[in-house]
């Protein structure tokens, strides 16, 4: 048997590799994707005082179906930080005066806002409706709000400000129920979203945006 010179047996090889390389090429289906397709904006109040915080949350809705909170990584703005003034932790503006302002946050290409009024607490009318928040909401868990009346009496001819708890007399009613479901003064959440839901009591009535938060 004759034998090749040893750079003639290599090139042979090194074809013969290539060769082989070439045919386990093969052809995978490209990576899940997990492109956010919209940005949604949850949190705060209908009706913002002056001197108090407010904290909003940021989510991106993904391709896939899948909820992810982006609050720390987005970007927040306000219109008028006169109005309402950004501060530590991301997402949390103060009511420093009374007006209106545009809430806007960013992640990447996508930008969710929304006007926030803030009324100032020293110059409130009266009877007015108030309202405190419980636990937040996701699909599937219930929460609970109270509903306070407030007017004015007097006290030897002293004038103040008295509230009383009209939670279990006032009428509920939701602008979307596949958001949020009213049974009596129980809010349950129904879908991930943002939804108004009214109480009236006396002949005064209040609007209070009620977020449905994604379940972790």
């Amino acid at each position: 048997m004759r034998c090749q010179p040893a750079h003639t047996c290599f090139r042979a090889f090194a074809i013969a590799l290539t060769l082989a390389l070439a045919s386990c090429r093969a052809t995978y289906p490209a990576a899940p994707t997990t492109t956010d397709v919209s940005l949604l904006l949850l949190g705060g109040m209908t009706e913002s005082l002056t001197w108090q915080g407010y904290a909003f949350r940021a989510f991106t809705l993904r391709a896939d179906g899948a909820y992810e909170e982006v609050t720390e990584t987005a970007t927040w703005s306000s219109s008028d930080t006169a109005v309402m003034t950004p501060r530590a932790p991301s997402g949390y503006f103060w009511a420093a005066a009374a007006g209106t302002s545009v809430i806007t946050v960013r992640k990447g290409s996508l930008v969710a806002s929304r006007t926030v009024a803030v009324l100032d607490s020293g110059r409130l009318t009266y009877p007015r409706l108030s309202y405190t928040q419980g636990a937040d909401l996701t699909p599937g868990a219930s929460s609970y709000f109270t509903l306070w009346w407030s007017e004015v009496r007097t006290n030897n001819g002293w004038p103040y400000i008295w509230s009383g708890d009209v939670t279990s007399v006032a009428a509920w009613t939701s602008d979307n129920p596949s958001i949020v479901r009213v049974s009596g003064s129980a809010l349950t959440g129904v879908s991930v979203g943002l939804t108004m839901v009214r109480a009236s009591y006396n002949g005064i009535s209040i609007e209070v945006l009620v977020s449905v938060y994604p379940s972790r």
